[in-house]
């Protein structure tokens, strides 16, 4: 199963008519979320720069 999908809503036919999730899917995509980094970068590409950003992302302790 996906980590992460696009509720289809009314046009999910696998799902039960009147199956109401979207409450507990957004908990679940809360506490997903909360544990992402969002990083935003500009100007030219550094590969190196991104390299060492990467790295250091990848190595940092846990929040």
């Amino acid at each position: 199963a996906p980590l992460l999908y696009k509720d289809l809503g009314v046009f999910d036919l696998d799902r039960p008519a009147g199956a109401h999730t979207a409450g507990r899917r957004l908990s679940e995509y809360a506490e997903l979320f909360r544990r992402v980094v969002v990083v935003e970068v500009s100007g030219r590409a550094d590969f190196a720069a991104l390299v060492t950003l990467v790295g250091d992302l990848l190595s940092a302790e846990p929040r």
